[in-house]
């Protein structure tokens, strides 16, 4: 199994350059690229199982998907700001959403000691046990 998956590098390229060329609905493809890589991974990694045999290996993999979350929220913060803020102010990361950009990004891919080994879970995001979901459930049914 493939532990350290580095999340963001490769959307980050393309996000930029198809922003400033104003494609923007494939610059929001490569976001949900990453999500669908991410949930691969965490399919492959099964950390609700790894964290039977290895305590560490289950904390490289969880903080890759942090990290992967990270970058989607920072990707998506000019698209969706307020889902993005939710996904990002999920985690305690040092920097404050407010100076999150895109600058602050390239620097994190270029820093190697980018871990979040101390992140927690903020916990104000649940409530009674269940995450707060980051969109209202669309019902079909129900008229508006």
């Amino acid at each position: 199994k493939d532990a350290n998956k580095s999340f963001g590098v490769t959307p980050y390229q393309n996000y930029c350059m198809l922003m400033e060329s104003c494609q923007y609905r494939a610059a929001l493809e490569e976001i949900w690229r990453e999500l669908f890589d991410m949930n691969a991974y965490i399919e492959q990694q099964a950390p609700w199982k790894l964290i039977k045999e290895s305590v560490e290996k289950t904390a490289a993999v969880m903080s890759d998907l942090i990290n992967g979350l990270r970058c989607v929220a920072i990707l998506l913060k000019p698209i969706l700001p307020q889902t993005s803020r939710k996904i990002y102010e999920s985690f305690s990361f040092e920097q404050p959403w407010e100076d999150v950009s895109l600058e602050y990004f390239r620097d994190l891919l270029r820093d190697p000691r980018r871990s979040v080994e101390r992140l927690e879970v903020n916990r104000d995001i649940i409530a009674l046990g269940k995450p707060i979901p980051l969109f209202q459930r669309y019902d079909v049914n129900e008229r508006p």
